[in-house]
């Protein structure tokens, strides 16, 4: 568990020490090699993990099952874009390993970016750290990598590069179905900005839905709606979120 507080500590005196940003100055370089430096922190600590995480068993069965197989068969298997990222795993002898540090720097690389289009970047962070980043990200990595992407797209969005936040989402689609479920909230924001890509998102969005995510729909049940959960570190994570929500009760003005 220490590495974890080390992960959340880090933030915290990056939040510290880079408190508001104004926009009216560019980042300077230390706050970018801080921001690079803790998502090289964070794909270390999720990819050299060792049977932690809630989904370990069941992705490590993907990747032995994928790992004698062809390509074709991986992408099928089970999310096509996660599938192939076994399967290259497999091909170079790196394990599951490769496949969790693959995904966490998703996920990482896309809470820094969304983070950053935000009035308190480091502040973003710090909240991302206990549940997102950790629970998720090193422990339901295919969903993680999905939000990584989306996260992506989001702050694309915001600068105005509709073309690039459909690619990001496509891709997010292909890390875990559900993603498509998201496309309609994008496709409304997409509207003001570029009508025809709109519609493109839309009809992408339910073409994922009808070929890839409906046929599965009984699997989510099973797997998510049905499935009954226990977590070990769940007292520590509140505790990340309790000490900070103490002091802003104490100093809420």
């Amino acid at each position: 568990m220490t590495i974890y507080w080390l992960l959340f500590g880090y933030a915290a005196i990056m939040a510290l020490a880079y408190p508001v940003d104004t926009g009216r100055h560019p980042a300077g370089m230390g706050r970018s090699f801080a921001l690079i430096a803790f998502v090289l922190f964070y794909v270390l600590i999720g990819a050299l993990r060792h049977e932690t995480g809630g989904d370990w068993e069941t992705y490590q069965g993907m990747y032995s099952d994928m790992q004698s197989d062809t390509l074709s068969y991986a992408l099928t298997a089970t999310d096509p874009m996660f599938g192939a990222l076994n399967w290259i795993s497999a091909q170079f002898g790196l394990g599951i390993y490769l496949v969790n540090g693959v995904c966490c720097l998703i996920l990482g690389t896309g809470t820094v970016l969304a983070a950053t289009r935000m009035r308190e970047p480091w502040l973003a962070i710090l909240i991302a750290v206990p549940y997102l980043l950790i629970v998720v990200g090193m422990g339901y990595v295919r969903q993680g990598a999905a939000i990584g992407l989306m996260l992506m797209a989001l702050a694309q969005l915001d600068r105005s590069r509709p073309l690039v936040t459909i690619i990001y989402l496509i891709l997010a689609t292909g890390f875990h179905s559900s993603a498509a479920l998201i496309s309609p909230l994008f496709a409304w924001s997409l509207v003001s900005k570029n009508k025809l890509l709109a519609v493109v998102l839309m009809i992408v969005g339910s073409l994922a839905f009808s070929i890839v995510l409906a046929p599965r729909l009984d699997t989510f049940e099973a797997g998510y709606l049905d499935a009954e959960y226990d977590s070990g570190g769940a007292a520590a994570r509140i505790l990340m979120s309790v000490v900070p929500s103490v002091l802003v009760l104490a100093r809420w003005r």
